[in-house]
């Protein structure tokens, strides 16, 4: 049975709904990256086949696609210092260790919400794997705006400035990614959330 509730995309959330997000989106993930959920899933739960954390190759490709989307679609709400801060502040990062069970496709598509605006689930695992909890923590960078990422990390709990830097690095990748695809695809809504992902992503 689909669970209700629609995509965060599509609800063209305000502030004050990405601020009630930020809570029990933030548990929901401490709940997942807990230690006892690894331990339960030990053996049959595939890792990273597409080196999400491994710096060497995930900055040069953050960067390309970037200046592709420039290219394509002009200036974007991150602008060219702020993504290059990004960039590198990620660079040389070390391959993060495999120690949680992660989301491993975590945007505004997969985050439902209910009619009014208040986190209703999760969808889509099938990039779940053993992983760093920094590929699912690139939603507090992607969804929220900084008064509602703060209220995140106080409640998801410590983050290493590694965990920070390199899933910022990747909310970057998949907020292109999605515009690329948004507006290829003609999806009005997503396209438009991944314009406001990128605004997010240059906001402390």
């Amino acid at each position: 049975m689909p669970l209700p509730g629609r995509e965060a995309c599509d609800a063209a959330l305000g502030a004050d709904a990405r601020f009630r997000l930020a809570r029990p989106l933030a548990r929901y993930l401490r709940q997942l990256h807990a230690p006892q959920i690894a331990a339960a899933l030990n053996g049959p739960l595939p890792g990273d086949a597409f080196g999400r954390l491994d710096m060497i190759k995930r900055v040069p490709l953050t960067e390309q696609r970037y200046a592709q989307c420039r290219q394509k679609y002009g200036p974007l709400p991150l602008s060219e210092t702020a993504a290059i801060t990004i960039l590198e502040s990620a660079r040389g990062g070390p391959r993060l260790p495999a120690t949680a069970v992660v989301h491993g496709d975590l945007h505004f598509r997969h985050v439902l919400v209910d009619e009014h605006d208040d986190f209703a689930g999760v969808i889509d695992w099938g990039d779940m794997h053993r992983g760093d909890p920094a590929v699912d923590l690139m939603i507090a960078w992607g969804l929220l705006p900084p008064r509602a990422r703060a209220e995140f990390w106080d409640e998801y709990g410590p983050v290493t400035d590694h965990q920070r830097r390199q899933s910022r690095l990747l909310a970057l990748f998949l907020a292109l990614t999605l515009l690329d695809y948004g507006s290829a695809e003609n999806l009005a809504a997503v396209r438009r959330e991944a314009l406001k992902s990128l605004e997010l992503l240059g906001q402390e």
